[in-house]
């Protein structure tokens, strides 16, 4: 697997046209496109049929993704960045693991009101000092032991999330409540995309959204289409990222009317007041894709799931820690290009 990041820290090539107005995905490894190579994921898809319809970079397409994480950033990126993208679209790819993983990521709670709250950073914890032993032994991390060990400890996205409503996932819908109030107070229309959700939870799901006059699309699960997945590994293969463009576009086209839509003067100069900061975001990428040599050659799929406590520990508390991780070189966001390739044999 090739997997590339462009200059904005995001994978795909990069959008030689910020005139127009993107589309903008926000979901996990399957948005991410974990287990297909550059190109064959379907937000550059999208991009690749969108371009076919209107020529060239006409229509931009921005993949946020970010895999083995909830929903939360949702939040975060659309506060930090929305108002620069000020997106055409924006496309929320959910997963039934969303549930468990807006619990764990420890960026967002409940009140004894149930308002939605933002959580402090925590520091790294015992998953990011595990990755830091093995990363330490050369070779260890890309070996085939590490993989087995990591295919029986990890459960595989698409297999497991058929689980009934429980109070915790309150957290979750709140979290979504929170994005689409955001993407509707902007007026960026939202389209979602939910993959492996079923029972009480796609009833609340679909409800929600519905609320909202979300247009939703329902992706048929491994055990329905199992040819759209790989056999062991939980995501899609490239006929399920060719098979899930075809459900976006077809959607696009016949809900949203899309056309290219060039920026105002105000939009294409605003600039959020967080941007010159060190933002968790921007520094999430860019340690996502400023991985050091030995890393991006031997880490192979496991470094996609460093610990989100240790971006915030990054972002927040110490400069100079970004330095050390990129074996000694200061490294400043404003000088930085953060793009990087990884090639996974």
């Amino acid at each position: 697997m090739h997997f590339s990041t462009n200059s904005e820290g995001f994978r795909g090539p990069e959008r030689r046209n910020t005139r127009n107005r993107p589309v903008l995905f926000l979901g996990d490894s399957f948005s991410a496109g974990y287990g297909v190579n550059d190109g064959e994921e379907y937000p550059d898809l999208v991009r690749k049929g969108l371009a076919d319809k209107f020529g060239a970079d006409a229509i931009p397409v921005v993949n946020a993704a970010m895999g083995n994480i909830g929903n939360g950033y949702w939040i975060k990126s659309l506060q930090a960045e929305g108002h620069r993208l000020h997106p055409l679209l924006v496309v929320l790819q959910f997963c039934g693991n969303d549930f468990e993983d807006n619990i764990e990521d420890h960026l967002f709670d409940l009140s004894s009101k149930r308002e939605l709250y933002e959580l402090p950073p925590l520091l790294p914890g015992m998953g990011r000092r595990m990755q830091d032993l093995v990363e330490s032994v050369p070779g260890l991390s890309d070996s085939y032991l590490m993989s087995m060990v990591r295919q029986a400890l990890v459960e595989s996205p698409g297999e497991g999330f058929d689980t009934p409503a429980l109070p915790k996932d309150r957290l979750t819908y709140a979290i979504l409540e929170k994005t689409v109030d955001i993407c509707s107070r902007e007026h960026w229309p939202v389209l979602g995309l939910l993959v492996e959700v079923s029972g009480d939870r796609l009833a609340q799901l679909m409800k929600l959204f519905e609320r909202h006059a979300v247009s939703l699309i329902l992706v048929p699960k491994k055990a329905e289409r199992p040819e759209l997945y790989y056999q062991i590994d939980g995501h899609w293969n490239t006929m399920g990222h060719a098979f899930v463009a075809s459900l976006v576009l077809d959607r696009m086209y016949r809900d949203f009317n899309i056309v290219p839509q060039e920026l105002s003067a105000d939009e294409s100069t605003l600039i959020p007041l967080n941007e010159k900061k060190w933002d968790w975001l921007k520094l999430a990428r860019l340690r996502k894709a400023n991985v050091s040599w030995f890393q991006s050659c031997v880490n192979g799929a496991f470094a996609e799931v460093l610990s989100l406590e240790v971006w915030l520990f990054v972002c927040y508390f110490s400069r100079s820690l970004s330095g050390l991780l990129n074996h000694g070189k200061s490294c400043d966001i404003s000088l930085c290009n953060p793009t990087a390739s990884c090639t996974i044999s």
